[in-house]
């Protein structure tokens, strides 16, 4: 190893950002290793040195160099908390693992084992909590394209788990467009799950394109379907889509409809959806008269929804 690879390992690992630019003026390997198969990267990660990994990355770093542990700079980085260096290593697009999310995942449950003992801040679990949700998020992101390839190739099973992964894709804001013809595809299959899925993640490509030729008329046919799963995934879609920000009020008619029919799982959903889009701030006015009438439902729990709908109304004047 040479003078200038040692300076540059070691002013990454001390955080000398200006020291890890004049190692590499000097001549050293970007992706020199120390011992355990570290690289400048994998210490500037582990230690939270963010502007050290900034000078790393602009030098073209490895950021899937597998060092002591086998850790990679994103998990060296994750498994101490350092989210500014996970998100420019991600930015960068270092891979978020099964090992890396087992890390963490690993981490959250011990941290909740403490808590529960008054050993650690429960606010700090869940700040844990919210870096896994948001290392999963990535991954799947990650994972997309090859999701939507294997709906259109695989055999039945494997497209059976992609549609269920493009429901999940949907679920955290993704656009599933390149996936939508796999869909309608997937609506007719034998499970009652898979055709939950697909309707859910159509019903979310629909409710982003309600500008599209037939978007609307495709999606309120979702909507009323008489497949219970169909229509379920739908609904429940159609919240998702209101949480996005989109104006689903064109819509709204139909789950009026809905409120007054005589299958209870339709009723739930557009309940559901109802109370959502009220929480948002969407006019759902219209809908008071069914939401009334749900209110002396045998069912207690769709009672319980319709007061809580008609609760957010009334708040909101």
């Amino acid at each position: 190893m040479s003078f200038a690879d040692q300076q540059l390992l070691e002013a990454a690992k001390t955080g000398d950002a200006r020291g890890v630019e004049r190692a590499l003026h000097d001549g050293a390997e970007v992706d020199a290793k120390a011992d355990y198969n570290d690289t400048a990267l994998n210490q500037a990660a582990l230690w939270g040195h963010t502007d050290a990994v900034r000078v790393l990355l602009d030098a073209g770093a490895d950021v899937e160099n597998a060092g002591g542990a086998a850790m990679t700079p994103l998990m060296n980085a994750a498994s101490r908390g350092h989210m500014e260096i996970v998100q420019l290593l991600i930015a960068k697009d270092a891979r978020v693992t099964d090992g890396l999310l087992s890390i963490i995942h690993t981490k959250v449950g011990i941290l909740e084992e403490n808590a529960e003992g008054g050993m650690v801040n429960p606010e700090a679990v869940e700040a844990w909590k919210g870096f896994l949700e948001y290392l999963q998020t990535q991954r799947l992101r990650q994972d997309l394209p090859e999701i939507v390839r294997l709906l259109a190739e695989s055999e039945l099973p494997q497209r059976r788990r992609s549609t269920e992964g493009l429901a999940e894709a949907a679920r955290r804001g993704f656009d599933v467009a390149p996936g939508a013809d796999g869909l309608r595809g997937m609506l007719d299959d034998e499970t009652s799950e898979t055709r939950q899925h697909a309707a859910f993640a159509l019903a979310h490509h629909l409710a982003h394109h309600l500008d599209a030729a037939g978007a609307a008329a495709e999606l309120r046919a979702l909507v009323t379907s008489e497949d219970a799963p169909r229509q379920e995934g739908a609904v429940e879609s159609l919240a998702y889509a209101a949480r996005d920000g989109v104006d689903v009020s064109p819509l709204l008619p139909t789950l009026v409809e809905l409120l007054g029919g005589a299958r209870p799982e339709a009723r739930r959903a557009a309940l559901i959806c109802l109370h959502r889009m009220a929480q948002l701030g969407l006019d759902v006015s219209s809908a008071a008269v069914g939401l009334k009438a749900l209110r002396k439902d045998a069912d207690p729990s769709l009672a319980g929804l319709a007061e809580a709908a008609l609760a957010v109304i009334a708040a909101k004047g």
